[in-house]
């Protein structure tokens, strides 16, 4: 082996070290289940069962997200992760939805696949108050509102019609809960993302 190739070699074997032990240090938060049976229609069905909130404005537009999640065909369980724009090593004043995921993917974490949005609302009834979880996936595109909408889970303290409510949207409320991919920028905020087992 060559002196070129023995360099290269410790030079992956330190980043993925690195990448890791910092994985290592970011704790399993919550693990949620997936159903090898839930469809669109299933899953907005149980959300209104358990009395989730859709903001004013915004039920047509998240009816139509959940209609174009895509859902698993078998059973699993999801490691969640959560962690701020400050772990991430993102800026206070916001970055692009694309460098979350990309500072995400530094840490050895993955974008949730979507439909953890609502099932993770399904089943964190118990979200505290004044809590804004922004769910780390890829954006799905709405023909209709012409933008890249991510599932954003919240127990609203700043609303006073949603206060103590538990509400699931990709609505633009309070500015960064909405993102276009392209354009807009992502404020401070706690992301979700999932971590593979190691």
């Amino acid at each position: 082996m060559t002196m070129k190739k023995i360099a290269l070699f410790c030079c992956m074997f330190l980043i993925t070290g690195t990448v890791f032990a910092q994985t290592k240090k970011l704790p399993i938060w919550k693990t949620i289940t997936i159903d090898s049976s839930n469809t669109s229609s299933k899953v907005l069905a149980a959300l209104k069962e358990k009395g989730v909130v859709f903001p004013f404005g915004w039920a047509g537009p998240i009816e139509m997200l959940i209609d174009s999640t895509p859902y698993s065909k078998t059973v699993q369980k999801i490691d969640l992760v959560l962690v701020t724009n400050y772990e991430l090593g993102l800026p206070d004043s916001g970055a692009r939805f694309e460098q979350v995921l990309a500072a995400g993917e530094k840490l050895g974490l993955i974008p949730c696949p979507a439909e953890v949005g609502p099932l993770l609302r399904l089943q964190y009834m118990n979200q505290p108050l004044g809590e804004y979880l922004t769910i780390a996936m890829e954006p799905i595109h709405l023909k209709w509102k012409f933008e890249d909408y991510v599932y954003y889970v919240a127990n609203s303290d700043c609303n006073a019609e949603h206060v103590g409510k538990n509400v699931l949207t990709a609505s633009d409320m309070h500015g960064n809960v909405f993102y276009s991919k392209k354009i807009k920028q992502v404020a401070k905020s706690t992301f979700v993302f999932r971590r593979l087992k190691t």
